[in-house]
């Protein structure tokens, strides 16, 4: 099969409608966000892997799934998604959550934080 090249975004209503419509073996749902908020709240059936962990590696995530990363607003998934559909091989579709956690449960942010990557290292 086909590399993926690129990732889409869905917002939240999209996404309800995906689980809907989708086995939930068809998909993952990956929360990109720090233990303590994934513990304050999260998607049910979500995985846990925290940004700078995953941008580290991408073993342990099914290739054969659609991959759905999610965050609080949207910023730390898009990075997710973004490395995952460039450096990564995975057969199924990357998604990313347009406004995160917060749009799920039906809070807005004005903007989109600027996102900076850091060394996990460090």
């Amino acid at each position: 099969m086909e590399k993926t090249t690129k990732f889409k975004r869905m917002d939240a209503e999209a996404l309800r409608r995906y689980m809907d419509a989708h086995h939930e073996k068809a998909f993952l749902l990956v929360d990109v966000r720090q233990p303590a908020e994934y513990e304050s709240h999260h998607i049910p059936g979500a995985l846990l892997k925290p940004l700078p962990q995953l941008m580290q590696s991408f073993d342990g995530l099914p290739v054969d799934r659609d991959l759905i990363f999610y965050c609080r607003v949207g910023s730390r998934s898009q990075a997710a998604a973004m490395t995952a559909a460039e450096e990564a091989t995975f057969e199924k579709p990357i998604f990313t959550l347009d406004g995160g956690i917060m749009s799920w449960t039906g809070k807005k942010q004005s903007s989109m934080p600027r996102l900076a990557l850091f060394d996990a290292a460090r």
